[in-house]
């Protein structure tokens, strides 16, 4: 069988084919598409999309404001403290005797704990031990409602200064001693 040389233009088989070497010329760029792939774009065409336009990438940023939304609320909330011996601060309040005498200073009423309490405790009663220490002059760190070492620390100084055993646990004698120094101002 012989194979004759017919002209097929535009054939994809044709590998000698006239579109072959129209192309092969160096001064012509080659087409843009090839014949066997139509209506697809050429990758060279195609162009990126921009940065957040993918909804992958929308989801990601949306991500890290959120992270960093919540980052900055905590630390303004005060999470990050380390709860270390910082200087804490005592709120005076104003009270009005009577109408014909002038405001004066007194002390902010601070609540006791309620309960005996042990390092490792967390919550409001730990909030109320931290201010009764401040209260008194024994700086327990941030009030932050956790009993961590800078509370415990506080608590030793206050059962030293007052006869007790300074062991930094807010048990039966020291609450009962706690409570009669808020009292007494």
């Amino acid at each position: 069988m012989h194979h004759s040389r017919m002209s097929r233009p535009n054939d994809p088989d044709d590998w000698f084919g006239e579109s072959a070497r129209k192309a092969a010329k160096p001064d012509e760029a080659p087409p843009l598409e090839d014949d066997w792939v139509r209506g697809e774009m050429p990758i060279a065409a195609r162009r990126r999309a921009p940065l957040l336009a993918t909804p992958r990438a929308r989801q990601i940023a949306a991500g890290a404001g959120a992270v960093l939304v919540l980052v900055l609320v905590l630390w303004g909330a005060g999470v990050f403290g380390g709860g270390g011996s910082s200087p804490t601060r005592t709120h005076t309040t104003t009270t009005q005797a009577s109408a014909t005498t002038a405001s004066t200073p007194a002390r902010a009423l601070v609540r006791p704990p309620a309960t005996t309490l042990t390092p490792g405790s967390t919550g409001v009663e730990v909030k109320r031990l931290q201010r009764a220490l401040a209260q008194l002059g024994y700086a327990p760190g941030r009030v932050d409602g956790s009993y961590g070492p800078a509370t415990e620390n506080a608590l030793k100084r206050f059962q030293q200064a007052n006869g007790l055993q300074p062991d930094g646990v807010l048990g039966p004698k020291t609450l009962k001693s706690l409570k009669n120094k808020l009292a007494a101002g």
